[in-house]
């Protein structure tokens, strides 16, 4: 959870990072902290199981964000660090809201049509980089999603057009040519 370790070099405090975790418990990207996979299946953490696992993974971050030198850690500039929690905040306020619609809409059925699994997926990897990045906005290509979802390329295109067209992403622009060429 790289998460924990920018949480660590804010300086945020166990209980704040608990109380975030177990906030959005039901985030696809903490199915590990909601289940433990075994040889008979997964099977759902006890209330202790997740506060030791919490535990044990704040403290390999702290450890970790502790020999990380102060540039490499990105030293904020010029009152970052007090923006920080609210950018955190911000981002995981986001991808709630965006989480929530996916459930609203799969009541109304627009993830039953054809193309709904593969945008699905999209957008679920998405509000996993904008949860990993702290950051709205994002540079994404089709390949890398295809590559982290497991559809195809043309398919990572056509999901990422379409989600565009229907509003639950917006196009910033082409990238830089250092990154997208």
């Amino acid at each position: 959870m790289r998460i924990l370790v920018r949480l660590a070099l804010a300086r945020w405090s166990p209980p704040e990072v608990v109380e975030l975790i177990e906030g959005h418990l039901a985030a696809p990207e903490l199915v590990h902290v909601r289940r433990q996979e075994g040889r008979r299946g997964a099977r759902p953490r006890s209330a202790a199981e997740r506060a030791g696992l919490l535990a044990r993974q704040w403290e390999r971050a702290v450890d970790y964000a502790a020999t990380l030198r102060r540039e490499a850690a990105a030293e904020p500039v010029g009152g970052e660090e007090q923006q920080w929690p609210a950018r955190v905040a911000a981002v995981v306020e986001l991808v709630d809201g965006v989480q929530a619609a996916i459930k609203a809409e799969t009541a109304e059925g627009r993830w039953a049509r054809q193309s709904g699994p593969s945008d699905r997926k999209a957008l679920e990897y998405v509000c996993e980089l904008a949860l990993d990045a702290v950051a709205g906005e994002l540079e994404l290509d089709c390949r890398r999603l295809a590559l982290a979802t497991g559809i195809s390329k043309s398919t990572a295109d056509r999901a990422l057009k379409r989600l565009c067209w229907d509003g639950w992403l917006e196009d910033a622009g082409r990238a830089e040519l250092a990154h997208g060429a």
